[in-house]
C-alpha cells in the first residue's frame, strides 16, 4: 500500500466538499466496493475541511498508533511511515517534511488532518459519485499487471526504456514522469538525451534501483541538467548512478552541466542514496533565480565532476548529511562544496553534517560571500582531507560555527577572512597540514 493512495483519497475528498455546508452532508467513502463506516465524518475548521484518517488507512493495510511519549500519531504500511504531530502544521512522510495548510488538530479523542495534505494516487482508481456522494476507490492489489514494482512506483520499462546503455531512453522516461507520481528505474544503464533532461514533477517520488545507472549522453551545450527540478515542491529522489559526459563532451566551453539541478524556488526536495560522477559542471546545484528552501541531501557521493561536488548559490534550510564530494577537478572553483551566493541572493541556515570532502584540486568547504549573502552556516562531524589547497576557505560569512570535525592533510588547514557575527570553531582538529593549519587568523576556537 502506497501512502499516495491515502493522501489522493484525501485530495477527492477536498474536491467534493467545497463550502462549509459539506459538513452538514454525508458523504460515503468506498473502497473495493466495501463501504467504510467512520466514527467522526469530514467537518469544518477555520475554512479548512478536516477528516479523520485512521478509518481509510486501516482499510488499505495500514496501522495507526499513537505514541505517548512524543505525543504523535505514526502510520505505518510496508515500509511508508507517516507522523503527525497535533496543532502542528509539520508532517514527516519517511522523513521528508510536508507543510500542512492548517495544523493537525484533535476533536472527540480522534486526530483530524486538512485535506489539503495532498497527493495523486498511483496504481489505482479514484472517482466521484455525485448522485450518492461517494468517494470510489479501486486499489490495484496486484503490481505486475498495472506496471508496478511493490511500492515503488511505476517501471519505466512498461513505458518504453530499454537500460541498455544504447537507446535514448529519455522520451520514455519522461512519459513515466509526466503519467505517474511514483516511477522506478530497475538495473540497467539508461541514456539520457541532457539537452531535455529529466524533468521532474510535483509530488513526484524517483526510485532508482542500486544498479540503475542514468548516462549523460554527449552534448555540446554548455548548460545542462540529467534531473531538472524547477520551481517544484514535494520532490524526491533516491537510489542509483548518474554518470555525466565530461570525457566524451563535443565542446570545450561552458561549466554548467549538473548531474542534479534544483533551481527557482523548488521547495520540500530530497535527494537519497545516489552516486553522481563525470559531469561537465557539479554533481548537485541548488539555486537559481529564486531561493530554494528545504532541501535534503543524504548519503550523496559526488566525484570527478569538472566544476564542483556541489554549489549553493540562493538557498535557505538546507541539510547535507552523511555525504561525500571527491576529486572535483577541471575548471574553477573545484572545490568539494562550494556555497557562494549570487549576486543579491543567499545561502542560510546550512547544516553540513557527517559530510567529507577529499582529494579536491582546491578546496574541500569553500564559503564565498562576497557577491551574496551568507549566514548561520553549521559545519559539524565532518572531515576535510587532501585538498590541494585548504580543506576550508572562508570568506565574508556571518555566523559560522564548525565543532567536531578534521582538517587533515591540505595545503591550508583553513584560510580564512571577514567573518563576522558568532563564528565559532570548537573542537576542530587541524592535523598534518602541508604549509599551515590556519591562515587569515580570524578563528575563534573553542576548546
Amino acid at each position: 500500500m502506497k501512502i499516495k493512495q491515502i493522501l489522493a483519497i484525501i485530495l477527492i475528498i477536498l474536491l467534493v466538499l467545497p463550502t462549509s455546508a459539506a459538513a452538514s452532508s454525508s458523504i460515503g467513502i468506498v473502497i473495493d466496493g466495501k463501504t467504510l463506516s467512520l466514527d467522526i465524518e469530514p467537518i469544518i475548521i477555520n475554512d479548512r475541511t478536516m477528516v479523520t484518517l485512521r478509518g481509510v488507512f486501516e482499510e488499505l493495510g495500514a496501522t495507526v498508533d499513537w505514541d505517548i511519549e512524543t505525543h504523535q500519531a505514526i502510520i505505518k504500511s510496508d515500509d511508508v511511515e507517516v507522523l503527525v504531530t497535533p496543532d502542528t502544521d509539520n508532517v514527516l512522510v519517511n522523513g521528508r517534511l510536508y507543510i500542512l495548510d492548517s495544523p493537525a488538530t484533535i476533536v472527540n479523542d480522534r486526530l483530524l488532518i486538512p485535506v489539503r495534505f495532498i497527493a495523486e494516487a498511483l496504481g489505482h482508481e479514484v472517482g466521484w459519485d455525485p448522485v450518492n456522494r461517494v468517494v470510489l476507490i479501486t486499489s490495484h492489489k496486484t503490481t505486475t499487471e498495472h506496471g508496478f514494482i511493490g511500492t515503488y512506483g511505476y517501471n519505466v520499462k512498461n513505458a518504453g526504456a530499454k537500460g541498455n546503455g544504447t537507446t535514448d531512453d529519455t522520451a520514455a522516461i519522461q512519459k513515466a514522469l509526466d503519467t505517474y507520481d511514483q516511477v522506478y528505474i530497475p538495473d540497467g544503464k539508461y541514456l539520457i538525451n541532457v539537452d531535455k533532461s529529466l524533468v521532474l514533477n510535483n509530488n513526484q517520488i524517483l526510485t532508482l534501483s542500486d544498479n540503475a545507472i542514468l548516462k549523460a549522453k554527449p552534448t555540446s551545450s554548455k548548460k545542462y541538467s540529467v534531473i531538472l527540478i524547477s520551481g517544484k515542491k514535494n520532490v524526491t529522489v533516491n537510489g542509483g548512478n548518474i554518470e555525466g559526459e565530461r570525457y566524451t563532451h563535443l565542446g570545450t566551453s561552458g561549466e554548467w552541466g549538473m548531474g542534479i539541478n534544483i533551481i527557482n524556488g523548488s521547495s520540500n526536495v530530497s535527494v537519497s542514496n545516489i552516486k553522481i560522477s563525470d559531469c561537465w559542471g557539479d554533481g548537485v546545484y541548488l539555486g537559481g533565480a529564486s531561493t530554494v528552501v528545504n532541501i535534503t541531501i543524504d548519503r550523496v557521493v559526488s566525484d570527478n565532476n569538472r566544476r564542483q561536488g556541489m554549489s549553493i548559490t540562493n538557498a535557505r534550510n538546507v541539510v547535507v548529511s552523511s555525504s561525500t564530494f571527491s576529486r572535483t577537478n577541471g575548471t574553477a572553483p573545484q572545490a568539494g562544496i562550494d556555497i557562494e551566493p549570487n549576486p543579491g541572493s543567499i545561502a542560510e541556515d546550512i547544516v553540513l553534517d557527517n559530510v567529507v570532502c577529499n582529494d579536491n584540486a582546491t578546496i574541500g568547504i569553500f564559503l564565498y560571500g562576497k557577491s551574496g549573502t551568507i549566514r548561520r552556516i553549521t559545519v559539524k562531524n565532518s572531515v576535510v582531507r587532501n585538498n590541494r589547497k585548504a580543506g576550508f576557505q572562508f570568506d565574508t560569512a556571518k555566523d559560522t560555527y564548525v565543532y567536531d570535525s578534521i582538517s587533515y592533510a591540505n595545503r591550508y588547514g583553513i584560510i580564512c577572512s571577514s567573518l563576522t557575527g558568532d563564528s565559532v570553531f570548537e573542537r576542530v582538529s587541524f592535523t598534518n597540514n602541508i604549509t599551515a593549519a590556519v591562515y587569515g587568523g580570524c578563528i575563534n576556537q573553542r576548546n
